[in-house]
């Protein structure tokens, strides 16, 4: 039941940006268009933003984003190889976002149990969706399982004080880094980004990097 109430809410969610996104359009094509323009000027610019990155950051690398949802902040980096992978891509399709024009090969699949190849990314990006997945511990040791040797994982997270329906997993900085430590995973920065009152939420900056 509880998986059911968490699709349920997911979708709800994302029918609800989507019509958002669209509502002043007329057309197919505008309704296109106004999807596209939303992944570049509001998901990619708030990666860069969190993740503290540049367009040309990942150039020649192969990039997964986890959890990437339908926004696509990958889209505007350069001269790299894009991975989203998400549980929820037929959700996205159904919706009507355009997956396929978005220049990133999607997988769906889920954070815990990808069915990816060991050590294929040379970077992991996770932005606002650690919190919710159902098993923090997996996920974290598949991370590391997916990056070469000196690879990184950027995560921004949302710590809230208690679990909701999507958002399950109450972080702690030290369950974190814990499990991070334990696959291999080397802090090298944390930082704040973002205090939302509104949501009762904070979002903390992290980046690992993979020990040879």
């Amino acid at each position: 039941m509880g998986y059911r109430i968490k699709l349920r809410e997911e979708s709800n969610f994302w029918q609800g940006l989507y019509n958002e996104i669209i509502k002043n359009c007329s057309t197919p094509e505008e309704r296109r268009v106004a999807l596209l323009r939303n992944c570049y000027d509001d998901s990619f610019e708030r990666y860069k933003r969190f993740l503290n990155v540049r367009d040309d950051s990942f150039t020649g690398m192969k990039v997964l984003d986890v959890g990437c949802g339908p926004t696509c902040g990958l889209i505007g980096f350069k001269n790299c190889e894009k991975y989203g992978l998400d549980h929820l891509l037929d959700v996205y399709r159904m919706i009507g976002f355009p997956l396929n024009e978005h220049g990133v090969t999607y997988i769906n699949a889920r954070g815990e149990d990808t069915g990816l190849p060991e050590g294929e990314f040379d970077r992991i990006l996770c932005v606002n969706a650690l919190d919710h997945v159902d098993n923090l511990k997996k996920c974290i040791r598949e991370f590391s399982r997916l990056l070469k040797n000196g690879g990184e994982l950027l995560a921004q997270i949302g710590f809230h004080e208690k679990p909701t329906e999507t958002e399950p997993i109450v972080m702690r900085h030290d369950v974190l880094l814990r499990y991070a430590r334990i696959n291999g995973l080397q802090p090298l920065e944390i930082k704040l980004v973002d205090q939302s009152s509104y949501l009762n939420e904070y979002r903390y900056y992290y980046r690992f990097r993979k020990l040879s």
